[in-house]
């Protein structure tokens, strides 16, 4: 039988007691809770950088915040962020401020729109006519004395212009038909608030002038209209329009011609009925040189007849009554066409 190995003797190890680690953590919390204390109350102390190591069978409790008193300015003190639950307090490096979840990556700042530097400039009309512009203001007209006049009343060619510029007693705008250089001028660069201007002479103011019922013996009216200006802003190409006309001078009725302009070379004639418009033909005729209107009435038959550039338009037509008592008269369209107007007369039986 074979005699067992001595055994060696085994020496117990030395433990450290849980009691002394958890006194020793305690005692490290302490002064931490301490230096932290003393920090805060003295902020020109330097900040010194505290590294805490747990050991393996224990966990550090949350590390107390203090908040500052009212009299320190929060703006230079970093506020660490509280937190909820233990966890393992790492070494301080550096201080981040601390920007609220709804702060600002969000947020746009503010631009200012920079201006053109080449402002865009709309593209305007410039009309041929100022529309501000206003006539020159005539003299007060003195009344001429007029001769005496025969008992039968003047007779033949009479120059309606010269009536006009004799006299103030006149049923139209003097603004809108005016004597202007060796012309007349008729128009008015804006709309005076209706469709066309008419400029007559009142049936008393040619008895006054002609005598012995000068209205009742008109035979023709005559005269020559030139298209001066006109302004695309307010006449459209279908505004450009003037014309001769015989009014009676008891009801208003009218007849006459319209001449419309449709280019530099063609114009338009037409037959006016009192409101109806009738195209009569287009005729190469260029209008900024003058027109020639003419109207002829027989007082036998009341027949009239119209004339265009001396040619006639169209065929005798029936409308005044024999016998009716008639005054010339101008129009255009109210606002943005202007025309020269010379030769105006009136033939009397």
């Amino acid at each position: 039988m074979e005699t067992p190995a001595a055994v060696p003797t085994v020496q117990p190890k030395r433990r450290i007691p849980i009691a002394l680690i958890a006194v020793i953590g305690l005692i490290a919390i302490v002064a931490s809770a301490i230096g932290l204390l003393l920090l805060n109350n003295n902020p020109a102390a330097p900040i010194v950088d505290v590294t805490i190591s747990a050991t393996a069978d224990e966990t550090v409790a949350d590390a107390a915040t203090d908040t500052p008193s009212e009299s320190e300015p929060t703006e230079d003190t970093p506020v660490p962020a509280d937190t909820e639950g233990d966890q393992t307090p790492t070494a301080i490096t550096s201080v981040e401020p601390i920007v609220p979840a709804n702060a600002a990556t969000d947020t746009v700042e503010p631009t200012e729109e920079q201006a053109s530097e080449t402002p865009t400039t709309a593209a305007t009309i410039t009309p041929t006519e100022e529309p501000t512009a206003t006539p020159t203001p005539t003299p007060t007209k003195t009344p001429t004395e007029r001769p005496t006049l025969p008992a039968e009343g003047l007779r033949d060619v009479q120059d309606v212009l010269a009536m006009l510029g004799s006299t103030d007693d006149v049923t139209f705008d003097p603004a809108v038909f005016f004597e202007q250089d060796t012309n007349w001028r008729l128009g008015a660069a804006q709309s005076t608030g209706g469709d066309d201007l008419f400029i007559s002479p009142s049936a008393g103011l040619m008895e006054s002038t002609y005598g012995n019922n000068a209205v009742g013996r008109v035979l023709r009216t005559e005269v020559t209209m030139a298209l001066r200006t006109i302004n695309p802003a307010v006449a459209q190409d279908d505004d450009i329009y003037f014309g001769l006309l015989l009014a009676s001078a008891d009801d208003g009725n009218v007849t006459g011609i319209r001449i419309n302009v449709v280019s530099d070379t063609v114009i338009d004639a037409h037959q006016v009925l009192n409101d109806r418009i009738v195209f009569a033909n287009r005729r190469p005729s260029d209008p900024n040189l003058g027109v020639r209107l003419r109207i002829d009435r027989d007082l036998v038959t009341g027949q009239i007849i119209i004339y265009v550039n001396d040619d006639p338009l169209g065929q005798p037509y029936d409308f005044f009554p024999a016998g009716t008592p008639v005054v010339p008269m101008l129009f255009v369209h109210d606002g943005g066409v202007i025309v020269g107007v010379t030769n105006w007369t009136v033939t009397l039986s």
